[in-house]
């Protein structure tokens, strides 16, 4: 609605800005292509008048899109020329986001010391703006290394960190994740009830505040039957199902970060 009005007395800086929230919006529900028409559109309105930092977010959500997609190298070539345009204004929160991407693409492709020290590097800049949002992620990801690396006590120690940042400012799905993480990470004998709990306490906030629209939750409720199920067939048939339902839609992030690294 918003953007009819916008259009009808030629705002054009407003019409870019609902054409992008809206490609958000498709990004959330995990369809990439009608994500990318957008970003793609409010791209050309953004150059046309010359505002860099609304071009460089554009950049930036299609890096996200080939992220999702595990393009690699087509995220860090989004993701490196965005960086350029943030450093070029002084945009101190853009160019952390863009270093931590970095960073995710470096975790993915198991290349433990550049992620880390791309994280480390967001994590100073993060801080330093007060963004605790991205300090917990920074963290949370820094857990994904240890995890990877099957420091388990480490990684539980980073999630629990990054979960109680997470709790004081109410970002509900981080917090889903990070418990569900958290719960992951519990793999000591003496850790069982501990670990279940917090992997049903996390999925419960994650199916209770997710999209419906979004299709990655059929994948999602897939993962919670396999991390709950007891017997290793049922729960091996489950992981299947869910890198099925991601790979279909394209969420190859979701296969790589929750189903290749699962114990």
């Amino acid at each position: 609605a918003a953007l009819v009005l916008d259009r009808l007395i030629g705002k054009v800086l407003l019409v870019a800005l609902c054409i992008i929230s809206l490609g958000d919006i498709a990004l959330l529900r995990s369809d990439h292509e009608a994500a990318a028409a957008r970003f793609y559109a409010a791209l050309v309105l953004y150059r046309r008048i010359g505002a860099v930092h609304g071009e460089a977010n554009c950049i930036f959500s299609l890096g996200d899109i080939a992220l999702q997609r595990s393009d690699h190298a087509a995220a860090a070539a989004r993701f490196d020329e965005t960086l350029v345009l943030y450093r070029r204004i002084g945009a101190v929160h853009g160019e952390a986001n863009c270093i931590s991407s970095l960073g995710a693409i470096a975790l993915r492709r198991s290349d433990h010391a550049a992620a880390a020290a791309r994280f480390d590097a967001a994590l100073v800049l993060y801080r330093r703006i007060g963004d605790v949002h991205g300090e917990a992620n920074c963290i949370r990801s820094l857990g994904d290394i240890a995890r990877q690396r099957s420091d388990h006590a480490a990684a539980a120690a980073r999630f629990d960190a990054a979960l109680t940042l997470y709790q004081k400012f109410g970002y509900q799905l981080s917090i889903a994740e990070a418990m569900i993480r958290l719960g992951q990470a519990q793999c000591s004998a003496g850790e069982v009830q501990r670990r279940r709990a917090n992997i049903q306490a996390g999925f419960a906030v994650y199916f209770q505040v997710a999209a419906i629209q979004d299709r990655a939750l059929p994948g999602w409720q897939a993962l919670h039957r396999a991390l709950v199920c007891e017997d290793a067939v049922d729960a091996a048939r489950h992981s299947a199902e869910a890198r099925q339902a991601w790979t279909s839609i394209g969420r190859l992030d979701l296969v790589k970060d929750w189903l290749d690294i699962l114990p």
